[in-house]
């Protein structure tokens, strides 16, 4: 399992789960940089254009900290995602 390093990393990490887990419930909750760090980190350029940001905006507004954190959070959902797949496969040991 891949471990976050920095504090933007587990920050971005924590806002882009819950949005990936909740949907729309949880964008809702966010804000607009919250909201476009998720987008960038989960791929979903529908979300920017619904903001009416670019990509470009979108890095710009988020700021360098969590642009930079954004490959370690990618990776880290995705292994959060094998883990969960691979748990829901495995027979309940109550």
């Amino acid at each position: 399992m891949y471990t976050l390093q920095t504090q933007a990393e587990k920050d971005l990490f924590r806002t882009a789960k819950n949005a990936r887990d909740r949907g729309e419930d949880a964008r809702g909750c966010q804000s607009t940089s919250q909201a476009l760090g998720t987008a960038l980190v989960l791929n979903r350029s529908d979300w920017l254009a619904e903001m009416r940001y670019t990509i470009a905006q979108a890095l710009d507004r988020i700021g360098p900290d969590w642009a930079t954190a954004i490959p370690a959070v990618e990776r880290a959902l995705m292994n959060d995602e094998m883990h969960n797949a691979t748990q829901a496969g495995r027979p309940s040991l109550d």
